[in-house]
């Protein structure tokens, strides 16, 4: 498990790597069991508190279904925060994708 903060927003991902894993990290930090969908080789949750996205879960086994759900949780976050994610040529959306698969590596 390892933990990203998505600097300078108050919210972050809790990244797993394996079904075994993801289901008991997600066990223990929400008190639920986590439903994947049969044969899943990616998933993300948004956990929201107050209508807003407090954190988003994601597994991943493999480094193209990393960056399948990290679109997904840079879609989910622009999003909240107003932002077209093609604004600027997409550069905001880029480098913060670039800065997930980079924490995700470490």
């Amino acid at each position: 498990m390892k933990k990203i903060p998505l600097t300078p927003y108050h919210s972050h991902v809790i990244l797993t790597r394996t079904v075994r894993e993801a289901k008991r990290v997600y066990r223990r930090l929400y008190k639920s069991e986590l439903e994947l969908p049969h044969n899943a080789r990616g998933y993300t949750v948004t956990l929201e508190r107050k209508g807003c996205a407090d954190s988003y879960f994601v597994y991943a086994g493999s480094v193209s279904d990393l960056a399948h759900e990290f679109g997904h949780v840079l879609l989910w976050l622009f999003k909240a925060i107003g932002s077209d994610p093609a604004e600027g040529g997409g550069e905001p959306f880029c480098y913060m994708m670039s800065y997930l698969m980079e924490e995700a590596r470490g």
